[in-house]
């Protein structure tokens, strides 16, 4: 069995990875149909040399030659369908020859009766059936000629219907075999497919509840903020205290709630361009070195012998924030030092291997049985949020890995803790930079401006939403202007000078999302760049990094306390330019 799952794994890795599933499984299958072909034929081949039959010889060593040259072939153009019609029509010749002649020991007719699986195997069901049923063809004329031609093998005509019999029964055993296979696959694919869709529903719903909870509880938090509680009686305190607690226990269960939800990864070929992979990594890092600096210190390498690849960027970007948005909430002792090295090497033409690896101060690592990472505390864990934040959730991470057939791995050496992944990278052959104008530079930082003298964009499509927001933020800042799409928004992001952008995401015309890849693109030409903040209901795993990747440089999910969101566009506006 070990023998079998190297040669699987063999042809596997030298098969290309665009393929779909069904297409590399034909593959192996053809290769595996190619090596046993040529062990039986060589084999027989040195033995009818024992037996001084060259002409036997010639033909199978004929035959081995196209068996390898056509496995050759396959790999090198991948005509899947033209290389398995090859090895059925060379191997049916062979057989035929050694049912005519008797083969090396006079038991050649024994030789016809693996085709019927070779075919179904190769063909499947119905192309395979009728390429048996015309070997059949074969076999009945070339018995029945040996009735009158004396040069052929002595099969008497009973030895011959025995023969035309065993196959016709070894034909019908396969034949079931596999139509029962497919038949209990095609179940299984079905049953798999529902649950997939209704995984999908549900997580739909999940987010499409999450959503409509948690703009009426923004609101009402963001109302508590503005009421002057010195001003209400003790009574009517004590109910508007009961009722911003009861506010919170809500929030508290729709985040139970969504901490079940999944982020699907599902790359189309639209999301395949050609990016620069060092800018793309560079620009996800200054994310944290200028909003976390007090915080952590970042050092990255990148070992690129090319900078151009095909992919999707902005799952190179979710890998990233995944990666450090863990390990920033770790309360480390003292400023911690965190290394990341990306290394690439050429694996052949086609690909490229993509090894990134994190490491950070030493962390007392246990793992459930689902392969989750908590770390360790020095002291029992007492409140949810402690929990939380000893929880290293890389399920986008893991999730994306996944997707391209990479490898995981968190270990610990030398007193430091590595998280290490690897998948393989499409190469970008024509070095020409298409639509991924995130990268084509990297991200500078914004000059410095005080919140008080900010002028803010809001963008929000619902109008109560609109009106909290200004209350919440009035003689906070400047001043504060209103947009109800990302459409909108790029109207007046092009005529007017902003410091700052509030973006929500679900707006009709233009979303969040695409808004602020607009933003950013408009701004690919100079030298800064607007801070912009997510505020969103959207609160399942992912949306942050979905946030973050498009461009976004905060993210603040609601409800959300004024202070909390103040202190963020406060942080991102002290950030200093430096050649300002």
């Amino acid at each position: 069995m070990g023998l079998l799952q190297q040669l699987t794994n063999y042809f596997s890795q030298k098969v290309d990875k665009n393929l779909d599933l069904q297409d590399t499984d034909k593959v192996i299958t053809i290769s595996y149909a190619g090596i046993i072909s040529l062990f039986f034929y060589l084999t027989f081949g040195v033995i009818a040399i024992i037996n001084e039959n060259y002409l036997l010889a010639l033909v199978l060593g004929i035959a081995s030659a196209l068996v390898y040259l056509t496995y050759y072939f396959l790999y090198r153009s991948l005509k899947i369908e033209l290389s398995s019609n090859i090895i059925l029509v060379i191997t049916a010749c062979v057989l035929l020859y050694c049912l005519a002649t008797g083969g090396a020991f006079g038991t050649g007719f024994l030789w016809v009766f693996p085709f019927p699986i070779l075919a179904i195997a190769l063909k499947g069901l119905d192309n395979g059936t009728r390429g048996s049923l015309v070997f059949l063809i074969f076999i009945t004329l070339i018995c029945y000629l040996n009735l009158y031609i004396t040069v052929l093998p002595d099969y008497e005509l009973s030895f011959s219907l025995r023969i035309i019999g065993a196959y016709l029964s070894i034909h019908a055993i396969i034949y079931t075999y596999e139509f029962l296979r497919v038949r209990n696959l095609k179940t299984m694919q079905e049953w798999i497919a529902d649950s997939r869709n209704e995984s999908k529903r549900k997580d739909d719903f999940l987010s499409k509840l999450s959503h409509q909870i948690r703009t009426p509880l923004n609101n009402i938090t963001l109302i508590s903020n503005l009421v002057d509680r010195s001003k209400l009686p003790p009574d009517q305190l004590d109910l508007f205290e009961t009722i911003i607690a009861s506010t919170n226990n809500l929030v508290n269960v729709v985040d139970n709630i969504v901490q079940i939800s999944t982020i699907d990864i599902d790359d189309d070929e639209k999301s395949q361009v050609s990016f620069n992979i060092q800018s793309t990594i560079d620009n996800t890092l200054m994310l944290f070195r200028n909003q976390h600096k007090d915080k952590l210190e970042i050092e990255s390498t990148i070992n690129a012998p090319e900078t151009h690849y095909i992919g999707n960027p902005v799952r190179i970007k979710q890998l990233i924030l995944n990666l450090i948005e863990n390990l920033i909430k770790i309360s480390f002792n003292g400023k911690p030092k965190i290394s990341i090295d990306v290394t690439i090497s050429a694996e052949n033409d086609e690909f490229s291997k993509l090894e990134f690896q994190i490491a950070c101060p030493l962390l007392k690592l246990k793992k459930d049985d689902k392969d989750n990472y908590f770390v360790s505390p020095d002291n029992p864990i007492q409140t949810k949020n402690e929990l939380q934040k000893n929880y290293l959730d890389f399920s986008i991470a893991r999730k994306i890995v996944h997707h391209y057939h990479g490898s995981f791995e968190v270990s610990t050496k030398n007193n430091r803790t590595y998280i290490g992944l690897a998948f393989l990278l499409n190469n970008d052959k024509t070095q020409r930079v298409t639509p991924d104008v995130q990268s084509k530079q990297i991200i500078q930082p914004y000059i410095s401006q005080k919140l008080e003298d900010a002028n803010v964009l809001l963008v929000e499509d619902n109008s109560i939403n609109q009106k909290i927001v200004i209350l919440s933020l009035k003689n906070k800042v400047k001043n504060i202007e209103v947009a109800s799409n990302g459409k909108e928004a790029l109207d007046k992001f092009g005529t007017t000078k902003y410091d700052l952008i509030l973006m929500d995401i679900q707006m009709p015309v233009m979303n969040g999302i695409l808004a602020t890849k607009k933003i950013r693109e408009l701004e690919s030409s100079t030298n800064t760049q607007t801070p912009i903040i997510a505020i969103t209901a959207n609160a399942l795993s992912g949306d942050k990094e979905s946030c973050l990747a498009a461009g976004m440089n905060e993210y603040i999910s609601k409800p959300f306390q004024v202070e909390i969101l103040l202190q963020k566009m406060r942080n991102l506006l002290s950030l200093q330019n430096p050649e300002s």
